[in-house]
């Protein structure tokens, strides 16, 4: 059976009708989670489009994700393997710990963090191979850092565990 290449859309309501509607309806704000999800999306594909196999996050691009009130992620890359993202722990924060699923790199720009009896500061480079486990990660001062590991999968007991007990103390 052939069909026609000038098939007539099904219309459900006179353009009236849906004109009305349309005007008389309030506008509708998605979640903050979500609404940073699809700007980064629409961000990345736009400059991809310009300059394809690159990847730019400028700082003020995106937004940071609260994952508990004294932790925040920024999501800077996100592929089947791996994600890069910073970290801000606010002072006081706790994570609780952790066993790594895969290789996790830490770099830390600003502040200073304790990651069980090892003290970061900025500059300092950590590397936490694939199964070690490690105490948590807490800070008095603040800080913010680069890491590049586990896929947002493998770390979902981590997040689950902020937002709903919040911060290890």
């Amino acid at each position: 059976m052939m069909r026609s290449k000038h098939v007539k859309k099904a219309t459900l309501l006179p353009q009236d009708v849906m004109q009305a509607l349309l005007e008389a309806s309030a506008p509708l704000a998605p979640d903050p989670e979500r609404a940073l999800r699809v700007r980064g999306r629409l961000l990345r594909q736009a400059r991809a489009s310009k300059h394809a196999g690159l990847t730019t996050v400028l700082k003020d691009e995106g937004g940071w994700l609260k994952l508990s009130p004294l932790v925040e992620m920024k999501l800077l890359r996100n592929d089947q393997e791996s994600r890069s993202y910073l970290l801000k722990l606010h002072p006081g924060a706790v994570l609780p710990a952790h066993q790594h699923t895969l290789d996790e790199e830490c770099l830390m720009l600003e502040g200073e963090v304790w990651i069980g009896d090892i003290q970061l500061c900025a500059g300092d480079y950590h590397v936490a191979a694939k199964g070690t486990p490690h105490g948590a990660i807490r800070t008095s001062t603040g800080g913010v850092a680069f890491l590049r590991g586990a896929h947002p999968e493998d770390r979902v007991s981590i997040t689950t565990e902020l937002r709903t007990n919040g911060p290890a103390v």
